[in-house]
């Protein structure tokens, strides 16, 4: 027996590393969870085993509630490490889930009790499936983090698998006012970063997790770095007045990321705007849908190969709303049922030619883009003439109040544009549809 893909981790503002930090329910007989706590239920200096039948007469301390419960185990000859309690024989003795070693003699050991942070004992030790739950103190204040992390680099989690299932970091519903993603106006841990987090986590989970970029270190990076089938889900993303885009994928093994229902802005005003794009998608593409993107330091969200932005806000960003920077032949990209509101650059703007072959953009309403040489809608290549030849299907939009709606390109056939403020309240930020 090993690690189990039906195991959960908790993680606490008061934990330690050193805590059994898990417990699994799957194992037969399974007692109280005692990772649900901030010290170890039990612990002693005095462990020993020749196979997975463990003891520690000193401690005294095994009962049958901790069946199910992690303990980590190490010096004494051990092999450092979590092990599970399958059974307990007397207060002595206790059956793990595998033998830490052949002769193992004074070693030190903790039960329960959860983690101090999401990344000293995920770069190993757990396995595909495995959940790693985070708790928050309450409603969310970016400026009171729940955890200040400071990264002197990236680190790359235990990724998941098909056959076992991914890796899933989620705020902890124990949080006090806990809502459950993607509803983002419940308990959340805030937790601040330092530079680029998690790199090349492939098929990883992250749910309900407010992310706060520090002031140092961030230029360039972000949250997330060429994740394969990274899913994103209900979690925001604070810039902090920082130029930073905060979620990105160079996308170099594949297929990025997956962000549903995130709210990506900065909750303080930077002093000027910046040049980073908050979300970026990289090179072999992401799906984007149902998120709230806005007040951005710079710009909003910038689109590559096989992107797909769909049924999201972008609005008041301080440079452009979305880029479109496509460059491959083939690669479609997908702009579709957006608003794209009041950004301080251009609304749309497609960079390439072959970008604007390869773009389908319906259904979007493109509105209030004002400040002088900025359009609803721009083409930084070619001329109307050329560019309404060579472009895909731009279609079915509605534009409202731009200086200019369209650059280098001609309206669709079935656009409409001109006309009444279409917003029940743009100034508030309500995009419902009057």
């Amino acid at each position: 027996m090993a690690i189990n893909a039906t195991t959960v981790w908790r993680v606490r503002p008061s934990g330690s590393n050193t805590n059994g930090g898990g417990y699994d329910a799957a194992i037969s007989g399974a007692g109280t969870d005692y990772s649900q706590q901030n010290s170890a239920q039990a612990s002693g200096t005095h462990g020993s085993c020749t196979t997975s039948t463990f003891t520690d007469s000193t401690a005294a301390a095994f009962t049958t509630a901790m069946v199910g419960n992690a303990m980590y185990i190490t010096g004494g000859g051990a092999t450092t490490g979590f092990y599970f309690v399958i059974s307990r024989t007397n207060a002595n003795t206790v059956v793990l889930d595998r033998s830490p070693g052949g002769s193992v003699s004074g070693a030190t050991w903790h039960l329960g009790g959860g983690w101090a942070d999401f990344w000293t004992n995920t770069t190993a030790n757990i396995v595909g499936g495995n959940r790693v739950l985070v708790l928050g103190s309450g409603t969310p204040n970016p400026a009171s983090y729940t955890y200040d992390y400071t990264h002197t680099s990236y680190f790359t989690p235990v990724n998941g698998d098909a056959t076992n299932g991914r890796v899933s970091f989620e705020v902890d519903p124990a949080t006090p006012g806990y809502k459950a993603p993607p509803d983002t106006t419940g308990g959340m841990p805030v937790i601040k970063v330092d530079g680029l987090t998690f790199y090349n986590a492939d098929n990883c989970n992250y749910k309900g997790l407010w992310f706060v970029a520090s002031a140092a270190n961030n230029a360039g990076y972000g949250v997330l770095g060429n994740p394969v089938n990274a899913l994103v889900f209900g979690c925001v993303l604070d810039q902090f007045g920082n130029d930073i885009g905060l979620s990105g994928s160079s996308g170099l093994s594949g297929s990025g990321m997956h962000v549903f229902g995130c709210e990506i802005f900065s909750s303080v005003s930077p002093g000027s705007a910046g040049s980073s794009f908050a979300l970026y998608t990289g090179s072999y593409g992401m799906t984007i849908v149902g998120c709230n993107i806005h007040d951005t330091v710079g710009n909003g969200v910038s689109l590559g190969a096989m992107a797909r932005l769909l049924m999201t806000t972008v609005a008041k960003c301080r440079g452009v709303g979305v880029q479109i920077w496509e460059t491959t032949n083939g690669y479609l990209v997908l702009v579709q049922n957006n608003t794209i509101d009041g950004n301080l650059g251009h609304g749309i703007e497609i960079v390439t030619q072959t970008g604007l072959a390869d773009l389908s953009a319906i259904n979007n309403i493109i509105s209030n883009h004002t400040q002088a040489g900025k359009y609803g809608m721009t083409v930084d290549a070619g001329t109307t003439a050329a560019n309404d030849r060579i472009k895909a299907l731009i279609d079915y939009n509605t534009f409202y109040n731009n200086t200019t709606d369209v650059n280098a390109i001609s309206y669709g056939a079935h656009d409409t544009h001109g006309g009444s403020n279409p917003f029940v309240g743009q100034s508030t930020e309500n995009y419902a549809l009057a």
